[in-house]
């Protein structure tokens, strides 16, 4: 794997005693340093046929503010043609539906300089004869680990006649396992560990009688029990030829680190990703939680401006934390 992480796809094919089969694909992002891109397929749109649509995935970020190149593709609905599929904001002709409305699902797929890649859907509801659904989750949650928690799609109105059918789908952070997710409010177990340490996010579908569909997203953000160390900058100055730094390391988790320090390797990086020389290493700890510790950093040389100094914490991985993906530090040298 290099510097910048690797983007793992993989493909699950189910066939039932008929033969008939279906496809799905998931992704998984490998990296230490480099952080995934976060794509944003815009919102959901109710438009009227042959109207000119345009789907917007221009909200997509990098954390790096890496060069993002894009990819959409139908998964849903009547075939339509994209003007270009490889741009933020491509555009098709509404098609008219037998039935009077039609119901199109798009996935975006956004890739960083590094391979990354991060995927958002957007659904547009084609209508000329009455309204779509609305799907409604209500807030956001936060939730312990270990904890039943239930999401709530019961906000949807008159879920009994005008809703066909509803499905939730986790779209991020450690996987769940839903009581049955073709409910308004299903439940799950809170993950004990994060092997994912981003948010659980959940799409939330429902469907009408003519097929309109409409979607929402539920965040739930789980504390979990262990440590979790981060690092952030509190000063940083490089002035003839020496750099003089500030690195206060705390422990974000509600558990102490169990009586074992962690390494703070300081690299110099001429990207901001690539490690390309290791300068010094500190220690600090143990820290309670809720505990902070300055670590003083200083190097020098000339001809730095425009590089980064990249610090890790816990280089090691002498702790087991309830996150490893907020580890790294960075600071501009100017």
């Amino acid at each position: 794997m290099g510097p910048g992480g690797t983007a793992l796809v993989f493909m699950l094919t189910v066939t039932d005693n008929n033969g008939l089969k279906a496809t799905d694909t998931c992704i998984v992002n490998v990296t230490l340093i480099n952080q995934p891109p976060v794509a944003d397929a815009g919102p959901e749109q109710a438009v009227s046929p042959w109207t000119i649509v345009t789907l917007d995935g221009s909200k997509s970020t990098d954390l790096e503010d890496s060069s993002l190149s894009y990819l959409w593709e139908q998964t849903d609905g009547a075939p339509v043609t994209l003007s270009k599929s490889d741009v933020p904001q491509p555009n098709f002709i509404a098609p008219e539906s037998l039935s009077g409305s039609a119901s199109l699902t798009f996935r975006l797929t956004v890739s960083d300089t590094f391979g990354l890649k991060s995927r958002s859907t957007c659904t547009v509801n084609v209508i000329s004869r009455h309204a779509a659904p609305h799907a409604d989750v209500g807030p956001n949650q936060t939730v312990s680990s270990g904890e039943v928690a239930s999401l709530n799609g019961s906000g949807t109105p008159d879920p009994a006649s005008a809703i066909a059918s509803v499905r939730w789908h986790q779209t991020g952070g450690s996987p769940v396992t839903f009581s049955d997710p073709k409910v308004l409010l299903p439940t799950f177990v809170a993950p004990t560990y994060a092997g994912d340490s981003n948010p659980l996010t959940f799409r939330f579908t429902v469907t009408d009688h003519a097929g309109l569909q409409s979607g929402a997203t539920q965040t739930v953000t789980v504390k979990y029990a262990g440590p979790d160390l981060a690092g952030k900058w509190t000063s940083f100055n490089y002035k003839n030829g020496t750099i003089i730094g500030t690195l206060q390391i705390s422990n974000a988790g509600n558990q102490s680190t169990a009586g074992r320090f962690n390494i703070v390797s300081f690299y110099l990086s001429g990207d901001g990703i690539t490690l390309d020389k290791l300068l010094s290493k500190g220690t600090v700890g143990p820290l309670n939680a809720g505990q902070s510790q300055a670590l003083q950093f200083s190097y020098e040389g000339i001809g730095l401006s425009g590089k980064y100094i990249i610090a890790l914490i816990d280089s090691a991985y002498s702790i087991v934390e309830t996150g490893e993906m907020n580890n790294v530090a960075k600071a501009l040298i100017h």
